[in-house]
């Protein structure tokens, strides 16, 4: 017959307290909502005091780049040739 060794006992031991602790972590009571402070007077658009934006410059505007195929055409499925049997990753792609 064989016996656990010692080695073995705590590593289960350890598991058996991580799996207690954890469920009554998950059992636990959410914490109580703490009571937030307000300022007594908040700041009004005049009490600000106001910057000029500065403006930032124009991003200049590229032209789309052209794709390989005007319009959407369908596969003749006599032209393809697969992997005849084996297994083939058949990748489908669109510009959009």
């Amino acid at each position: 017959m064989k016996t656990f060794g010692v080695e073995r006992a705590k590593s289960v031991f350890v598991w058996v307290i991580l799996l207690a602790a954890l469920s009554l972590a998950g059992c636990a009571a959410e914490p109580a909502q703490t009571e937030t402070v307000t300022p007594a007077s908040t700041p009004t658009m005049q009490t600000l005091e106001t910057y000029p934006l500065q403006e930032e410059p124009a991003a200049e505007v590229l032209a789309a780049s052209p794709t390989p195929r005007p319009a959407l055409e369908a596969t003749d499925p006599a032209t393809v040739k697969l992997a005849a049997g084996k297994v083939q990753l058949v990748e489908f792609f669109a510009f959009w």
